[in-house]
């Protein structure tokens, strides 16, 4: 079973709805009795299941695999206080018929729907749908939770002195002190033309999506991967046969980096299933993270790695291992101040206890995982784990392969406590977000200008897969971007403004804009695969790059005909 799944089955209220995903087995289309569909995509449906019935929903015989919802967040930027009101411009120049015809879909957080970014000519609001995916608001979708925000609803709390109130919506909720993420991004890829700014796509229609977790220990306040799944389907129901393209600015570090988990799966049978249709992903920005390590075993020999936890992050933490079906490893682990390892064979699970009884981690190895099909290790510390260097040993019981990837799950503490692996054991390479590793959406990585050309930004992932595919798969503008800044908290009437944010987060709903224009200026429905050899075919391959460079910038960098009149970031600082 899902470690992820066993974590959630462990303890809680037998009857609590859990939310989940799952895969039919080849040849079944019914999903067995305790199991409610949500939201299918071919094989892969998300599911709502009471605690007490998820052993019987593993396994029973139409269900090939279950997973657990897990949690994701968006790519930080890495610049902090650079927000202005009003200085300077962040006009960006669209191309064709300017994404009119297209809906361009934001699953993020902190949505500045009065921002003039994302209101017409008229003053009238592009957003066709707001999903605030947290609680249970008066006006639910199918989905069962959040609120949804109709265009007409949102229009006429622009007309109140105070539309947030009247809306029941604030952008500030999702404010870290730049602004709200979600409002930056979605003007880089649609905000209406405006003295002071404008996206890739300005005659765009919107719709976005304020993603939320189910309220189930461990997740992050942010999101899940079930309600992503179930986002994407909101979208497409509110584009009702018109193209559309989907930014997702989100992401996590653990998984198997190899397109395969069931996420992954569900977004490829997402663009398959119709024409005229894109999600665009971030890569991250995790190159200097030091959340990935890698190695490789010789027949008979052992390889070690050592976790350095902080007596400051007051978090849970996570650490994923993933290695080839045709090896067998033994794993053996000493805590911090420990002097004999725990072994957990291929298998085997097994968890660690404090003198008083308190379980303080769990630790999974589990053989063949469904969809990769690959063997797994996986830790779970509590947050009141033992602070220090857990140290990992991987003994070669029986190798054929011998590679081995880990890599630390990210989660929402502070930055300056998270844990890391040593730094003579990490691997830059490898560093793709784990649910980006798709085969059919576009994977943006971010890059700077400098005086020597596009070069990939400090902070940019870097592939390949761990199957050994190129990812990302191109890369765009993400140094230091300036894009609409929203209302802070504290305002109760509109106060929008500027800022300015680094990431891949801000790379990727460039490519997005982009892809709406492409769209846009078609005259007939389009395949996923022609809709990627398009975006592909405005691609410059990056000249005279070190192999690691390459690694973080794909085929090259996106270079539509104007690409090269519309600078918009700014490089005062950069060398």
């Amino acid at each position: 079973m899902d470690p992820a799944l066993r974590e959630l089955l462990a303890e809680g209220d037998p009857t609590e709805e859990i939310e989940a995903i799952l895969r039919l087995t080849p040849g079944a289309t019914e999903l067995p009795v305790e199991a409610t569909e949500i939201a299918r995509f071919a094989e892969i449906v998300t599911v709502r299941i009471q605690r007490q019935a998820i052993e019987t929903v593993w396994t029973h015989p139409s269900v090939q695999s279950l997973k657990a919802p897990r949690a994701l967040q968006f790519d930080e930027p890495s610049d902090d206080g650079l927000g202005e009101w009003f200085a300077g411009t962040s006009a960006r120049r669209s191309f064709g018929n300017q994404g009119k015809g297209v809906v361009v879909g934001v699953i993020d957080w902190g949505f500045d729907f009065a921002h003039p970014a994302f209101l017409d000519s008229s003053g009238k609001s592009r957003i066709l749908a707001l999903w605030d995916q947290r609680g249970h608001g008066p006006n639910p979708p199918r989905f069962g939770y959040g609120t949804v925000q109709t265009q007409d609803a949102i229009n006429t709390a622009l007309g109140h002195e105070r539309p947030y109130q009247a809306l029941g919506y604030h952008p500030g909720d999702s404010d870290r002190g730049m602004g709200a993420h979600g409002t930056h991004v979605a003007d880089v890829a649609a905000g209406s033309i405006r003295p002071n700014g404008g996206g890739m796509a300005p005659l765009a229609e919107l719709v976005f999506v304020h993603l939320a977790s189910a309220p189930l220990t461990g997740l992050a306040s942010l999101g899940d991967s079930v309600r992503l799944l179930e986002a994407l389907k909101f979208i497409e129901e509110t584009a009702d046969g018109r193209p559309f393209v989907v930014n997702m600015s989100i992401g996590r570090h653990g998984g198997p980096h190899t397109g395969l988990t069931l996420v992954e799966q569900a977004i490829d049978r997402f663009l398959e299933t119709g024409p005229n249709r894109l999600v665009v992903q971030s890569a991250g920005n995790y190159y200097s993270a030091k959340s990935h390590a890698s190695g490789r075993i010789l027949p008979g020999g052992r390889d070690d790695l050592t976790w350095i936890t902080r007596a400051t992050d007051k978090t849970p933490n996570e650490l994923e291992i993933w290695y080839s079906n045709r090896d067998v490893f033994r794993l053996e682990l000493t805590p911090p101040n420990a002097n004999i390892p725990i072994t957990v064979e291929l298998g085997g699970a097994r968890g660690i206890f404090q003198p008083d009884g308190r379980e303080v981690a769990r630790i999974y190895h589990r053989a063949y995982d469904p969809n990769t099909p690959d063997h797994h290790i996986e830790v779970f510390l509590k947050p009141d784990a033992p602070a220090g260097e857990w140290k990992l040993s991987f003994v070669g019981d029986t190798v054929e392969d011998g590679r081995w990837h880990a890599w630390i799950e990210r989660d929402s503490g502070n930055p300056k406590f998270r844990t890391t692996f040593k730094t003579d054991q990490i691997d830059p390479s490898g560093t793709i977000g784990s649910i980006c590793n798709g085969f059919l959406p576009i994977a943006v990585g971010a890059m700077q200008q400098t005086a020597a050309g596009p070069r990939p930004a400090a902070f940019a992932s870097a592939g390949p897969t761990r199957d050994g595919r190129q990812k990302p798969d191109l890369c765009a503008p993400g140094y230091r971007i300036r894009a609409a800044r929203s209302t802070p908290r504290w305002s109760h009437r509109p106060r929008p403004g500027i800022t300015t944010m680094s990431g891949a987060s801000q790379a990727c709903p460039y490519v997005c804009g982009i892809a709406a224009c492409y769209l846009s200026n078609s005259q007939l429905p389009q395949s996923i695969h022609a809709i990627r050899a398009g975006i592909m075919s405005m691609v410059t391959p990056a000249a005279s790059l070190a192999p690691h460079s390459k690694q973080r910038m794909g085929a090259g960098f996106i270079s539509p005909p104007f690409f090269q009149e519309r600078i918009t970031y700014d490089v005062s600082s950069n060398a």
